[in-house]
């Protein structure tokens, strides 16, 4: 599957025009530079916007892999990357440069999807790690139950009271799944209430056993809207990722929104301030200088990458933090590989 989708995408990214990649949403063409600054391990990002055809829909998320390019010269002047942020006509892109190429001050840039090998290696990683904890029955419980070696279990002492927001058939069900030791399935057709009883029963789960609470769902419309129900339910939600469309409640709950809001973030903008002005300051010697101008510019450079470590340190004390106190976490599935989550 993963050959046959590969070899697809291959043709179709060889095929197309820059017009009909576009349209197909795999593409941002032309593009913006609005911004640029070190991120994690040095690497660049880069804050682009859409110029033009800013209605058309597209598929650049959260987490995706994507090239930064000049359509001068497609095969030379690309430099691939991660999107970091995406909002509106805008996304930031960590490059793994550590300063800006020259093509890129000469125009007719754009950002284009590359091949998603992330989903098949995560599914890899999952199944291998499976079969290394069966083998060592290393907390295997849930998966010989997935795997339908061992049944499912319950314990019926755990209850919760009921909610007004349920009828019986939604009680039942977040009995059922509060009563599960491993595994519960809640189906049912489209407008049963589903979602308000996984919310409910998310709710009770937290009261009653007052343990942080992953929730996922496929994709970043069910992220957001389970998101939201739980805020409204007085749980503290920390959204990992872009949220598929954008609201002053979906905003505060994201963890971008929280980490300028903590009280440690004016020191390290400060400091990422002060390392982006010795970058600058570096980039300011030309290709052609002596010695002593290559020690100066070097020094720079290295200034600036002692600042921005402890940047990363203030940034990942800022994140546990954030991490430490919320009740619950909620990602796309993809997005719980991201780092800050995916050791939870």
């Amino acid at each position: 599957e993963r050959t046959a989708d590969q070899q697809q995408f291959s043709r179709q990214s060889q095929t197309l025009t820059m017009a009909e990649k576009r349209a197909n949403g795999v593409a941002w063409f032309p593009i913006a530079i609005r911004d640029t600054e070190i991120g994690r391990g040095d690497y660049l990002t880069v804050e682009v916007e859409r110029t033009t055809h800013q209605e058309l829909p597209h598929q650049l998320r959260f987490g995706s892999a994507a090239s930064f390019f000049s359509n001068h010269n497609r095969a030379e002047y690309n430099v691939e990357g991660v999107i970091t942020f995406q909002g509106g006509n805008r996304l930031k892109i960590s490059l793994r440069v550590d300063e800006l190429p020259d093509w890129t001050r000469d125009g007719k840039l754009g950002i284009e999807l590359l091949f998603d090998n992330n989903s098949y290696e995560e599914m890899q990683s999952a199944i291998k790690t499976a079969a290394v904890r069966l083998d060592k029955n290393d907390n295997a419980t849930l998966i010989k139950v997935l795997t339908g070696e061992k049944e499912p279990t319950s314990d019926d002492r755990r209850t919760t009271t009921s909610s007004s927001k349920l009828n019986a058939s939604q009680q039942s069900a977040v009995a059922k799944i509060i009563s599960a030791n491993e595994l519960a399935i809640v189906h049912g057709p489209p407008g049963t209430g589903k979602t308000t009883t996984l919310v409910q029963a998310i709710r009770a789960m937290y009261q009653l056993d007052h343990k942080q609470i992953l929730v996922t769902a496929p994709s970043n419309t069910a992220v957001d809207l389970l998101s939201e129900k739980l805020s409204e339910e007085g749980l503290n939600v920390l959204r990992v990722g872009n949220p598929a469309r954008v609201s002053e409640r979906l905003t505060s709950l994201t963890l971008d929104s929280k980490i300028q809001s903590h009280e440690s973030t004016r020191e390290m903008k400060k400091l990422r301030k002060q390392a982006n002005e010795f970058r600058n300051m570096a980039h300011k010697y030309k290709r052609n200088f002596g010695k002593a101008e290559r020690d100066q510019r070097k020094a720079l450079f290295d200034e600036a990458k002692n600042i921005m470590k402890t940047v990363e340190r203030t940034e990942q004390y800022i994140i546990e933090d954030l991490l430490a106190k919320a009740n619950i976490v909620t990602a796309t599935l993809v997005g719980t590989n991201h780092y800050t989550v995916r050791h939870m």
